[in-house]
C-alpha cells in the first residue's frame, strides 16, 4: 500500500525492520540471562570451569541480528520490486 502511495525501497525496508529488529534485542537479552545463570548452576559441580567472555553473547546477538535483517531485506525487496496492481488486484 505504501508504495501505491509513492514511498521508496529503502522507506519499506527500514519500516519493515525497525520493528522487528527491536523484538530480537527484546528477546534475546532475557533469553542470555537465562542461559548465563544456567550455565552458572551447572558449572558449579564440576572441577574445572571455563569462564564465558560476554563478548560472545554480543556476538550472538549481533549475529541473530544480522540473519533477521538479511531475511527482512530479502523480502523486503521481493515484494517492493513486485508490481502492486498485481497485488491489489486480488484484494
Amino acid at each position: 500500500m505504501r508504495k501505491v502511495l509513492g514511498a521508496n525501497i529503502p522507506d519499506i525496508i527500514f519500516l519493515l525492520s525497525k520493528k522487528v529488529l527491536l523484538l530480537v534485542i527484546l528477546r534475546i537479552n532475557p533469553g542470555c540471562a537465562c542461559l548465563l545463570l544456567g550455565y552458572v548452576s551447572l558449572m558449579e559441580n564440576f572441577a574445572y570451569r571455563m569462564e564465558l567472555n560476554y563478548f560472545v553473547y554480543l556476538l550472538i546477538t549481533l549475529a541473530a541480528m544480522g540473519l533477521v535483517f538479511l531475511t527482512i531485506l530479502f523480502q523486503s525487496l521481493k515484494t517492493a520490486r513486485s508490481n502492486p496492481v498485481d497485488s491489489l488486484k486480488y484484494e
